[in-house]
C-alpha cells in the first residue's frame, strides 16, 4: 500500500467496481490510507459513504455490508455490535425474540427484526439484549402506552370546553365594541376580566 503513489492510490480507488468483500476489503485499505496521506477521495455512492468508513474504522463487517447493502439505518445499527453478531446475521443467522408482552419467544433474523419494529428492541447499547430486559422494554413502553391513552381520555373533556380559534376573534371583536362604546382608551385588567366573563356567559347561554 505504501509502495503507491498519490495518484496510483486515486486510481485505483476510481476504478473499483461490484460489491464484493474483497472490493469493500480493498476500498476501505484504500480510504484509510488516504486519509492517513490527508487526500480526499470521492465517495460518489451513497453505499460508498455509508460502508467504506466504518470497515475502515473496524466497526462494520465487510460480509455485513454485502448482506445488507442499500439499508443504511439496518447497517448503522448493525454497525454496533461486534464482528461474530454481525457475520452471524450476514449468515442468515436468526436471535430469540420477545415480539410482544406476554407473548412466547420466537427466532427472527434481522430484516425480521426491522419489519416487526423490533430492532431496537433487540439491539441496543451495542449487544443483543436477553430476554429478560426484552420483556422489560416491552413492559415499560405499553405501560407508557396506557399512560398516554388515558392522559388523552381524560383531556379530552377539559380541550372541548377550550375557546376555539373563532371564540377568540369573537371576543376580539365584542372587546373592540366594549371600548368603543365605552369611550375606554386603556382598558384596566378589571374591566377586561369583567367583560370576559359577559362574553363567557353570553357564548354559554346564560
Amino acid at each position: 500500500m505504501e509502495s503507491l503513489s498519490d495518484q496510483g492510490l486515486i486510481d485505483e480507488f476510481g476504478q473499483l467496481a461490484g460489491w464484493t468483500v474483497s472490493v469493500l476489503l480493498r476500498g476501505a485499505s484504500l480510504y484509510g490510507e488516504a486519509l492517513r496521506r490527508g487526500i480526499t477521495l470521492r465517495l460518489d455512492s451513497t453505499l460508498w459513504r455509508d460502508v467504506l468508513p466504518r470497515i475502515s474504522a473496524g466497526t462494520l463487517s465487510p460480509r455485513a455490508a454485502v448482506a445488507y447493502a442499500g439499508q443504511p439505518g439496518l447497517l448503522k445499527r448493525l454497525a454496533s455490535l461486534p464482528f461474530d453478531v454481525q457475520d452471524h446475521f450476514a449468515a442468515g443467522g436468526r436471535v430469540s425474540v420477545i415480539p410482544a408482552v406476554g407473548a412466547a419467544p420466537t427466532e427472527m433474523g434481522l430484516c425480521e427484526l426491522y419489519d416487526a419494529g423490533l430492532a431496537a428492541t433487540v439491539i441496543n447499547g451495542g449487544r443483543l439484549v436477553d430476554l429478560d430486559a426484552q420483556r422489560a422494554s416491552l413492559a415499560a413502553k405499553a405501560k407508557y402506552a396506557r399512560g398516554a391513552a388515558s392522559h388523552a381520555t381524560t383531556a379530552a373533556p377539559v380541550a372541548a370546553g377550550l375557546p376555539t380559534d373563532a371564540d377568540i376573534g369573537s371576543l376580539a371583536a365584542f372587546l373592540g365594541d366594549a371600548m368603543r362604546t365605552g369611550n375606554i382608551d386603556r382598558p384596566t385588567p378589571l374591566w377586561i376580566a369583567e367583560r370576559v366573563v359577559v362574553w363567557m356567559r353570553g357564548r354559554a347561554g346564560g
